[in-house]
């Protein structure tokens, strides 16, 4: 009996991860506490500059996730997939308006705001640049609302070896 229910928790479990990774928006509330903004420039994968509801120009980075170097920077060095990230991006916000929300600290040691964004078709940048392997899955506690999630569109990319997973042996 007991191997029957854990077998059924197990099932389970593997569904609503298939759905988190396929449809992440029957799961997130796409619509809580987002501001909108418009963007001036995409800097790399992960990291955008944007006017606020203040007209004012900052700059924001995805938060979750760690997108390939396009250059040199931050003492990284220039990913060969970085410029692939950086078109991936800029692909997932095809008109200037997005949609960002917070998670625990808004800003970086770089001044940055740290971010969730959502593009104007309701879908959540930071995951699809993981599900399709443009970015890894990277935890920045305490922002870690959604790493689970992020987790697994990491490993559903490595299984379909997308993107920066292509040629990993």
């Amino acid at each position: 009996m007991i191997r029957i229910l854990s077998s059924i928790i197990l099932l389970t479990t593997g569904v609503l991860a298939a759905c988190y990774v396929n449809r992440p928006d029957t799961i997130i509330d796409l619509s809580a506490g987002r501001q909108q903004l418009k963007i001036t420039k995409i800097v790399d994968g992960d990291t955008f500059w944007a006017i606020n509801q203040h007209n004012q120009n900052k700059k924001y980075r995805l938060i979750g996730i760690d997108a390939p170097e396009k250059s040199n920077s931050f003492q990284q060095k220039k990913h060969i997939y970085g410029d692939s990230a950086t078109r991936a991006l800029i692909q997932l916000l095809p008109d200037s308006v997005v949609y960002i929300s917070f998670d625990k600290d808004s800003l970086d040691r770089y001044k940055r705001y740290l971010v969730y964004c959502f593009n104007s078709q309701n879908q959540f940048v930071n995951f699809e640049l993981v599900r399709n392997g443009h970015a890894w899955a990277k935890n920045y506690p305490p922002n870690s609302r959604h790493q689970k999630l992020f987790l697994l569109a990491q490993d559903s990319a490595q299984n379909e070896q997308k993107g920066i997973w292509n040629n990993i042996n």
